[in-house]
């Protein structure tokens, strides 16, 4: 899981950031999954990149991998 975020009845509301094997993603949740366009930042790398998630499914590219 990630960090961050404020947290409603268990679940991750509002800003956040979750971790993933190849980075971080910093953008909106809704009922504890990213949503909306948020910025992936990749491990490595300089700038992070647009990276969109609905309801928590990725529609930029696969889904990274969790961290852990």
């Amino acid at each position: 899981g990630g960090a961050g975020g404020t947290w409603v009845a268990g679940r991750r509301q509002g800003p956040g950031t979750s971790l993933y094997a190849a980075g971080r993603w910093e953008g909106q949740f809704v009922d504890d999954r990213p949503d909306g366009l948020g910025t992936m930042f990749y491990d490595g790398e300089p700038v992070g990149r647009p990276f969109r998630f609905e309801a928590g499914k990725p529609l930029d590219g696969k889904e990274p991998k969790h961290r852990g």
